[in-house]
């Protein structure tokens, strides 16, 4: 019969569970923040590769530098992380126009 009762919990067991789903709720939201992000990244990865395959037909020359993080970071670096792959493309197009 006490099988039908329900299960009274301490404070302890109340505040273990609380804990719990509060850290399986932050995981499971950074997990689908993760690939969210990562869905955004790779739909601006293939928008930007479409206007490269445009620019290319059109004979316009360009660099471009990509910097992309999930996580929080500093924008400086960021931009500076683009800005030397930018230039690292422009360096890349003018030795191969040399060489032609």
């Amino acid at each position: 019969m006490t099988d039908d009762l329900p299960k009274r919990y301490t404070w302890l067991e109340l505040v273990e569970m609380s804990l719990t789903m509060t850290e399986d709720f932050v995981r499971a939201r950074h997990e689908a923040e993760n690939h969210l992000a990562e869905r955004y990244h790779e739909s601006f990865e293939k928008a930007l590769a479409e206007v490269r395959r445009r620019m290319d037909e059109a004979g316009i020359s360009y660099a471009t530098g990509l910097s992309w993080r999930q996580e929080n970071c500093c924008l400086k670096e960021q931009i500076d992380e683009a800005d030397r792959r930018m230039y690292q493309e422009k360096r890349k197009f003018y030795r191969a126009r040399k060489s032609q």
